[in-house]
C-alpha cells in the first residue's frame, strides 16, 4: 500500500472511530443551549435576592423546565452528530433599569430574555433545517411561551 493510501484509511478510520471528529455546528442548537442555560444561572444568581413567593416559583420553574429542555435539545444534537456548545458557567446579573427596583429590573430582563428564547424557537419551527429540530422546537414552544408570560406577570407585579 501506497504511503497517500495509508494517510487515507488513517483518515477515515480516525472518523469512524471518533464519531464526532467533524460533527457541524447549528445556530438553533447553541442558541437555545446557551441562552437557556444563561438563563438558569441569573435565576440561581437572583435567588439568594428575591424571597418573593412568585419570584420563587418563577425561578423553581425556569431551572426545572430549561434544565429538562436542554437536556433534550442536548439528546437531539447528538442523534444529529451535531455540535455543542460549551454550556456557561458565569452570567451577568439582570441589569439595574433607572428607577426600578431590583425585582422590576430582573422581571424586566426576563421578560427580554424569554422573549429572545422564543422568537429563536418560532424561527426554527418555520426554518428548513433538520425535521428532528423542528419537531422539538415546536413540541418546547408552549413551555417557552408560558415563561415569558409569567415574566410579563412579574413585570406588573413588580414594575416601580
Amino acid at each position: 500500500m501506497n504511503h497517500r493510501k495509508t494517510l487515507q484509511l488513517g483518515l477515515a478510520l480516525l472518523i469512524a472511530s471518533t464519531g464526532t471528529a467533524f460533527a457541524a455546528p447549528n445556530a438553533f442548537v447553541t442558541k437555545a443551549l446557551t441562552g437557556a442555560a444563561t438563563q438558569i444561572l441569573q435565576v440561581q444568581q437572583g435567588g439568594s435576592k428575591f424571597q418573593q413567593p412568585d419570584m420563587q416559583t418563577y425561578m423553581g420553574v425556569m431551572v426545572k423546565d430549561n434544565t429538562i429542555i436542554n437536556e433534550q435539545l442536548t439528546d437531539v444534537a447528538k442523534k444529529l452528530d451535531i455540535d455543542l456548545p460549551v454550556a456557561p458557567t458565569k452570567a451577568t446579573a439582570a441589569p439595574a433599569v433607572a428607577g426600578k427596583t431590583p425585582e422590576a429590573s430582573f422581571a424586566l430582563n426576563q421578560v427580554k430574555v424569554t422573549e429572545e428564547l422564543a422568537a429563536l424557537y418560532e424561527a426554527e419551527v418555520n426554518s428548513n433545517d433538520a425535521p428532528e429540530l423542528k419537531a422539538f422546537a415546536l413540541a418546547q414552544l408552549k413551555d417557552v411561551q408560558r415563561h415569558g408570560k409569567m415574566a410579563q406577570r412579574l413585570s406588573k407585579t413588580y414594575k416601580k
